[in-house]
């Protein structure tokens, strides 16, 4: 009692204090109400510049489901997505690259129980990112290079992780303000006059409002803006992984056409010598020569597909146009993976994964009547997601199939050109017959390139379906 009672005497002390203000002081204690206010509600613009004091990279170690992996809520955030494929074995083309993914993220943060942990990490991230930095490109090293160096992706991330951060600075001004609301209470129960008790009521009622919205944002904003980024750094590594896949493809054919072109141009020159010798007519020498420029017309076309498809990377991946950068071949799809498909599990996964469901199902749905639609929304897209990952999955049986018979062209091919080296070597054919049989083995090897990027491209599309990235509608 004796000390309740000395408080009361203080706080009845501090109330006389405060009556003997001057109008000037009063004044400014009004103002000064405003300016809390206006600090508390402005909080979540200002905060940003908090940023600068350090990368906003180590916020993402906290939210991994946003970099890839899942969160505590399959049904909201889906599997662990692309980047851990490869790793897992959960992906039958191992999607984005692990190598990649693990680059990323070593170089955003180290985190070793002791000194020696550390310098471990510190040297693995070293590693990895020298690896990504050199001019030597692994299809293995696309997500890495987004992640890294693709200029849209990292802006998108830096505005979203600094949008997580500012919620995270909310979060404590709300707390600040519970802070005034019980500094308040407390002294609304003291011999306040009734101008006072509204200011402090003030400060209550606006804690109260940023701690509602802070709540808000934190359940709902922040689950859809690291969903979008996961979205936009999956859309890009798709994205690269086709204009990989077409800079291959033109790769070969260029090649092959290249061949094809050499083998015209000496049947063009050998019917010109046949034409002297009154060997060949008129009409056979222009058949050689439209011949020859249909090659050439194809060469160029090859040429310009590759040099398209190679900027496009280059661009993406965060190198400038002209940079002398190696793209290394994509390696050979391994075929047992096709054999240990589950459907059904994919496609469960496929319909908790997918992106456009998600937001449909996060969509408000307050009277019986929305309810009603999201629901047959929802059915709608499961039904479509279901029929997309059958068509998916016939989609890469059937590139096996054709992808098989490519490999048997190729094998008669190459047995072919091995019998025409054979007999050019021993004079028994001519330069015609030798260059003609190399067009057509170098024809085959593009071929055969074709069906196996085919069945890669397939098999990378179903992946990307189980992984969320599907057409919904």
């Amino acid at each position: 009692m004796r000390k309740n009672g000395i408080r009361r005497t203080n706080k009845r002390c501090m109330v006389k204090d405060r009556k003997e203000m001057t109008e000037e002081m009063r004044d400014k204690k009004k103002a000064g109400n405003g300016g809390i206010v206006r600090r508390l509600l402005a909080g979540a613009v200002l905060v940003g510049c908090l940023s600068a004091l350090g990368p906003v990279e180590a916020l993402a170690a906290k939210r991994p489901y946003a970099y890839g992996t899942s969160g505590e809520d399959e049904e909201a955030y889906g599997p662990a997505l692309a980047g851990n494929a490869a790793s897992t074995g959960t992906g039958i083309a191992g999607i984005s690259g692990a190598d990649g993914i693990a680059a990323a993220s070593a170089l955003d943060a180290s985190t070793g129980s002791g000194p020696n942990q550390i310098v471990e990490d510190n040297a693995e991230a070293a590693a990895k990112r020298a690896a990504l930095a050199d001019n030597t490109l692994e299809f293995s090293e696309i997500a890495g290079r987004i992640e890294n160096y693709n200029v849209s992706f990292r802006n998108t991330k830096s505005t979203t992780l600094g949008k997580l951060i500012n919620q995270g600075v909310i979060s404590e001004l709300t707390e600040e303000a519970r802070d005034l609301t019980k500094e308040a209470d407390d002294l609304k129960e003291d011999e306040m006059d009734e101008e006072d008790k509204a200011l402090y009521e003030s400060y209550r009622l606006t804690a109260n409002e940023l701690r509602k919205k802070a709540a808000d944002i934190r359940h709902t904003e922040t689950d859809s803006l690291e969903t979008s980024l996961r979205q936009s750094r999956n859309s890009l590594i798709k994205m690269v992984q086709n204009q990989y896949i077409a800079y291959e493809k033109a790769k070969y054919s260029l090649n092959a056409a290249r061949k094809s072109e050499a083998a015209c141009e000496n049947d063009l020159s050998a019917a010109q010598t046949k034409q002297s010798a009154g060997l060949a007519s008129e009409a056979d020498v222009l058949e050689a020569r439209n011949k020859l420029l249909a090659a050439q017309k194809k060469t160029m076309s090859a040429e310009s597909q590759l040099s398209g498809a190679k900027n496009k990377i280059l661009i993406s991946l965060g190198w400038d146009v002209d940079a002398d950068v190696e793209i290394t071949d994509i390696p050979a799809p391994d075929m047992s993976l096709i054999a240990s498909i589950d459907l059904a599990a994919d496609t469960q996964t496929a319909i908790t994964s997918n992106y456009s469901l998600i937001t449909t199902r996060k969509g408000s749905s307050k009277t019986t009547a929305a309810k009603t639609q999201k629901n047959r929304a929802v059915t709608a897209s499961k039904t479509m997601i279901t029929s997309s990952m059958n068509t998916l999955y016939a989609a890469v049986v059937s590139k096996q199939q054709a992808y098989d018979a490519a490999q048997d062209a190729w094998a008669k091919a190459q047995n072919d050109w091995n019998s025409a080296q054979i007999k050019y070597r021993g004079g028994l054919s001519g330069r015609s017959e030798y260059l003609s049989a190399e067009a057509a083995y170098e024809n085959a090897l593009a071929s055969e390139k074709s069906a196996e990027l085919d069945l890669i491209s397939a098999m990378q599309t179903y992946d990307w379906a189980v992984a969320g990235l599907i057409a919904n509608g």
